[in-house]
């Protein structure tokens, strides 16, 4: 008997580029976040701090966590990640305060990505992997800060976070749903998943940060992209997701930020985004980085202003550094991975 014709993987790779993942729910995620970052912003700007919207974004991704859909737990977890957000957060405002920030930032951003990566694998997090951890740590510790606004900025970051654990349980108890099954155990070891995102930080900030680019945190986000992803053919697609989805997003991001932004349309503007964001990155990574470069491209500049161009810039190469060392961080570490999977696969079978 003939086997069938195998699929070439550039097809396979073409064919998940473009498709959509099944997301119920995904609409009560952005609307979630929206509301959360509208009401953030009516507060900031109404005592003219919108320097900290940065901090208010972290707080909102806690309603990430914990299933799109309803159900009688997910409030726990959502306080969980809601705490490490806000931890994560915390400590790259107390390296923001550093002279020597951008080289201190690269150890500690490594620190979280390997804790990140371990307990996302054996708690089985949903988004999974540590680019969220690595993500607020790494933003906010790139911007200078005064020691005197880190009250602030740990009170914004909290609240927005316990804004999200609230109105995510005001959902459960409107709209109560059948409990959701568990989700499936990872495939990664949690110990891979940690060594992996740990040299993909390191490697991808001290890159970055020695050729002197301006935002070398953006790098060390993107090194952790592939990451979570168990085959090669999956961090394939997830890396070019994120290098298509920038291209795009870059393209947005002059199209509505190379003019003067009034105040009242960040009102319009960031909600809309942060929706946008969470609406689709779990249907398709690339479209939802189409509104996740506008929206850190503009959180990065109200924080700490300098011209447009030059963030746009920064984005597109330290994007390429990072997806680049993520991939090869991936592929050098994959035996590593197959011998973890033959060993659980092993014991699992004693």
């Amino acid at each position: 008997m003939s086997k069938p014709p195998r699929t070439g993987i550039v097809k396979v790779v073409g064919r998940d580029l473009i498709s959509f993942v099944p997301a119920p729910g995904s609409w009560r995620v952005g609307a979630r976040a929206g509301l959360l970052i509208l009401a953030a912003l009516i507060v900031l700007i109404s005592v003219d701090r919108m320097d900290l919207a940065l901090y208010a974004c972290f707080g909102v991704f806690a309603t990430l966590y914990g299933g799109r859909l309803t159900s009688p737990k997910r409030w726990r977890t959502q306080v969980g990640m809601g705490l490490l957000l806000t931890a994560s957060s915390t400590s790259g405002a107390l390296v923001a305060t550093l002279d020597s920030r951008a080289w201190v930032a690269i150890p500690v951003a490594a620190a979280w990505a390997g804790f990140a990566g371990w307990r996302s694998e054996a708690a089985s997090w949903r988004p999974s992997g540590p680019m969220f951890m690595v993500f607020s740590f790494a933003t906010i510790s790139s911007v200078p800060t005064e020691i005197e606004t880190l009250p602030l900025a740990i009170l914004v970051t909290f609240s927005t976070a316990a804004g999200a654990v609230l109105l995510g349980a005001l959902e459960t108890w409107l709209f109560p749903t059948k409990p959701q099954p568990a989700p499936p155990a990872s495939p990664k070891h949690p110990l891979v998943m940690s060594v992996q995102a740990i040299v993909a930080v390191l490697l991808a900030g001290t890159i970055a940060t020695a050729a002197g680019i301006g935002h070398p945190f953006w790098a060390m986000i993107a090194a952790v992209v592939p990451i979570p992803m168990h085959r090669i053919r999956h961090q394939v697609v997830r890396s070019s997701h994120r290098v298509v989805g920038t291209l795009l997003g870059l393209a947005l991001s002059a199209a509505i930020l190379l003019g003067d932004i009034p105040t009242w349309s960040l009102l319009i503007l960031l909600p809309l985004l942060q929706f946008s964001v969470e609406f689709f990155v779990g249907k398709n990574y690339a479209i939802a980085c189409i509104f996740i470069t506008p929206l850190a491209i503009v959180l990065t500049f109200l924080a700490f202003p300098v011209p447009i161009e030059s963030l746009m810039f920064d984005r597109l190469i330290e994007t390429l550094i990072g997806v680049v060392v993520g991939m090869a961080v991936s592929a050098a570490t994959y035996p590593l991975l197959r011998r973890s999977e033959a060993s659980r696969e092993g014991s699992s079978d004693d």
